[in-house]
């Protein structure tokens, strides 16, 4: 595993908030990095969005919602990696903003990690405790590992458990692919986020009904350069020397 380098810890005079900011590449190019097929997952009310992605991404997949089902349109998703004959599929939902040169850094990440049994979740939500970010970075860890990969914004899935992990889920008969998470925890798959994250949640309206999700925040990489004010969450995006809220 690769080290991220000096931690540097500034303190903030005006309202004494601790931020880490870290400047150090934690995703190095390497040369294990195993063979991962991209997608996204997408539905018509989100074109301008997908449009956005397929310009930032280059050459990948679009896989457009057709029943307005969003466990069926993750099916295709699934199985478009399967088709693919890689290792890891990794599915982008319309709605996701990814980090620049994201390919590059999510393939670097999986790599570095190196275990491929295990699902890799580029995004990292409020809901989850913001000290194991903290933690991490002290530890020189470009990673947290979980039991679960809570949210399916951005994934990284093996392309071997794929097949099972489509009957199995049908089984319960979803409509929405939260389901996932249900199959993870029962087969006890390990889930790695990476620190800092390469995704992020855009503020749009939910497509799925009576759903009041609250606000969602991440750690953004932008460049190669990453900082997170720790006390908030909230999201910062350094450009020109000034910080900015991106939500």
């Amino acid at each position: 595993m690769e080290s991220l380098g000096d931690i540097h810890m500034v303190t903030q005079s005006v309202n004494t908030e601790r931020t880490i900011t870290q400047t150090d590449n934690p995703f190095p190019d390497l040369d294990n990095i195993p063979t991962i097929n991209f997608n996204i997952m997408a539905h018509s009310k989100r074109k301008e969005l997908v449009a956005e992605l397929v310009k930032k991404l280059g050459d990948i997949k679009v896989i457009w919602d057709t029943d307005n089902n969003c466990w069926h349109t993750r099916v295709k998703c699934l199985v478009d990696h399967i088709n693919s004959g890689k290792e890891f599929g990794i599915t982008i939902q319309d709605d996701t903003i990814v980090a620049d040169d994201f390919i590059r850094k999510a393939s670097n990440f999986i790599g570095g990690v190196g275990d491929k049994n295990a699902i890799y979740n580029f995004y990292y939500k409020r809901q989850l405790d913001k000290n194991e970010i903290d933690r991490a970075i002290i530890a020189g860890r470009n990673y947290i590992k979980k039991s679960n990969f809570y949210n399916e914004l951005c994934l990284a899935i093996p392309t071997k458990i794929m097949k099972d992990m489509i009957d199995w889920c049908e089984k319960k008969n979803p409509t929405l692919d939260w389901v996932m998470q249900r199959y993870v925890i029962q087969h006890r798959i390990p889930v790695y986020f990476s620190v800092p994250s390469l995704a992020n949640h855009l503020n749009s309206d939910s497509l799925i009904k009576k759903v009041n999700a609250p606000n969602r925040t991440c750690w953004y990489m932008d460049g190669d350069e990453w900082i997170v004010n720790i006390k908030s969450s909230r999201v910062f995006k350094k450009s020109n020397m000034r910080y900015g809220k991106r939500n």
